[in-house]
């Protein structure tokens, strides 16, 4: 459960912040720029080609991986349990947008999609762990 505590008269802003991200996560953006036209220009211009779709995916999962590492510290010590959250969140968006605007089956651009996003993670999990492992080595 998260708990919106407040540090020093602080709203502790990370766990908003995560709640956020996974929304932005798994919000189905083509859904999106199907009902907008303008939506669907800044989104034709962004992921225009495969390269950059694989980018926006690489990303988005590093950003929302460091989030999520910085929102539970304690996964830095579980990556099997963070990569399982991170899978289910990348499942979830595919499925999402299968479900929302594809309507079509599961197939290969999905699994791609998955695997870049489990980089992206793995990435963030390495940048956010580096430190640590410094630290216990010496």
């Amino acid at each position: 459960m998260i708990h919106w505590k407040r540090l020093d008269n602080k709203l502790n802003w990370l766990p908003l912040a995560a709640v956020l991200l996974i929304a932005l996560v798994l919000f189905p953006y083509g859904w999106l720029a199907a009902r907008w036209p303008l939506f669907e220009r800044v989104t034709d211009f962004v992921f225009r080609t495969e390269l950059a779709h694989v980018i926006g995916h690489l990303i988005l999962f590093a950003g929302a991986g460091t989030v999520v590492l910085r929102t539970f510290p304690r996964l830095q010590t579980r990556p099997r349990r963070y990569l399982a959250l991170i899978l289910a969140l990348g499942l979830a968006q595919e499925i999402l947008q299968l479900v929302s605007f594809k309507e079509r089956p599961f197939g290969s651009n999905e699994l791609l999609d998955i695997a870049v996003d489990l980089l992206g993670a793995g990435m963030a999990f390495y940048w956010m762990t580096r430190d640590w492992r410094l630290e216990t080595d010496e």
